[in-house]
């Protein structure tokens, strides 16, 4: 009967400190809050008045266009795992293209 009163007492330590834990230790499994983030808020924004723009004004390619991008954008907040920025290239034209040089083949083909 000791033995049992001993392992109960152990026991009821063990759930007693996994208890005090998930209390007092911030959750690792929560989820971020994507709605405070301002680049989110931004995209939400501007989505919300081209669907708008698209009822009042009717369906133009252009407007299409735009709405698909936005959704994507949204998208990619919503769904990334880590935080990321939006960069925009709006000149057509390439910015800047960089990255290591090859190394030459050792190859006598």
């Amino acid at each position: 009967m000791k033995l049992f009163k001993n392992h109960l007492i152990k026991i009821t330590l063990v759930c007693l400190l996994l208890l005090a834990n998930l209390m007092l230790a911030q959750p690792s499994w929560a989820g971020k809050k994507i709605s405070d983030d301002p680049d989110y808020v931004e995209v939400t924004k501007l989505l919300e008045s081209a669907l708008q723009d698209k009822q009042t004004q009717g369906s133009t390619p252009e407007l299409e266009q735009a709405i698909a991008n936005l959704k994507f954008q949204k998208y990619i907040l919503e769904n990334s795992e880590e935080s990321v920025g939006i960069c925009r290239n709006e000149t057509n034209k390439t910015l800047l293209v960089y990255g290591q040089k090859p190394k030459k083949s050792s190859s006598t083909y």
